[in-house]
C-alpha cells in the first residue's frame, strides 16, 4: 500500500508570514553587523544634538545661551527690580529670547538674508545721513518700552541722540533706528523718539500670531535641567526633550 506523501508545493505567503520573514532578516543583519553578535544588552537611545558649550535650551534645534538670556534679564530687572533673576529671567525668555529664537527656526536662510539687507540699508543710512530711499518699512516711535518695543527701548539707551544704531534682530526681522530724542535721565517709563527701518524675513502682518503658533509647536529642548522651570509651561505641552 502506497503512503501518501505530504504536498510538499509552497503555502502562499501571508502578510503574518512576510512580516515574521522580514523581522528574521532584519534581526539576522543586527546579529552579523555586530562583531561580537546578538547581546542581550538594551539598544542605547540614539544621541541628542550636541550644542555650543553655554546652551541651556533650544528650539527646533537652535541653541538658546544663558548668555543671551541674562542679557535681557538685566533689562527687565530695570522694570521689575523688586523681583529675583528667575522672574528676570523667566520674563526674558517669554518676551524676547524664545520668541526671537522660534522665528529663526521658522526661516533660518531668510534670516540671514534679511540681515545682510539691514546692513547693507544701515551703511548707506551713515553716509546718507538719513534712511535711504530703498527702506521701504519705516516709521517714527515715541515712547517708553511699552510703546515703542522693549528690544528698540534698550538699544536706545546707550545712544546719544542723533545717532545712528546698529542692525539689531527683533522676533522675524532685523531693525536700525536713529534717536531723535531721549530724556537726559534714563528709567523704566523714559519716553524716546527714534526713526526707524525694518527688514522683515517673516510676514509682519500676523507676525506675532504666527511665532506664538510656532512656540506652540517646535520642538524644545531642555539642555540644562534647571532652566525647564522658567519656560512657559504651556510650550512644553506638544514637544520637548528632556537629558
Amino acid at each position: 500500500m502506497t503512503r501518501p506523501t505530504a504536498d510538499r508545493r509552497a503555502l502562499p505567503a501571508t502578510p503574518k508570514m512576510r512580516h515574521l520573514a522580514a523581522l528574521a532578516g532584519w534581526v539576522a543583519a543586527a546579529c552579523l553587523g555586530g562583531l561580537a553578535g546578538c547581546s542581550d544588552e538594551p539598544l542605547a537611545a540614539p544621541a541628542g544634538p550636541e550644542y555650543p558649550a553655554g546652551t541651556v535650551l533650544a528650539i527646533e534645534g537652535v541653541p538658546i545661551g544663558a548668555e543671551e538670556v541674562d542679557r535681557w534679564a538685566q533689562v527687565t530687572a530695570v522694570l521689575e527690580p523688586d523681583k529675583v533673576q528667575r522672574h528676570w529671567r523667566r520674563l526674558a525668555l517669554s518676551n524676547v529670547v524664545l520668541p526671537m529664537r522660534a522665528a529663526e527656526a521658522l526661516d533660518p536662510e531668510g534670516r540671514q538674508g534679511a540681515f545682510a539687507e539691514a546692513t547693507r540699508l544701515r551703511g548707506l543710512a551713515s553716509e546718507l545721513d538719513r534712511l535711504p530711499d530703498d527702506a521701504k518699512l519705516r516709521d517714527v516711535a515715541t515712547g517708553s518700552w511699552s510703546q515703542i518695543g522693549l528690544i528698540d527701548w534698550e538699544t536706545a539707551r546707550e545712544l546719544e541722540v542723533g545717532a545712528w544704531s546698529p542692525v539689531y534682530e527683533t522676533p522675524g526681522g532685523w531693525a536700525f533706528f536713529r534717536v531723535l530724542e531721549k530724556p537726559a535721565e534714563w528709567g523704566p517709563i523714559a519716553p524716546v523718539t527714534i526713526e526707524r527701518a525694518h527688514v522683515f524675513y517673516l510676514d509682519p502682518e500676523g507676525l506675532r500670531t504666527l511665532v506664538a503658533d510656532a512656540l506652540h509647536k517646535l520642538t524644545i529642548d531642555i539642555v540644562d535641567p534647571e532652566w525647564e522651570p522658567l519656560v512657559p509651561p504651556i510650550y512644553l505641552q506638544h514637544s520637548t526633550r528632556r537629558p
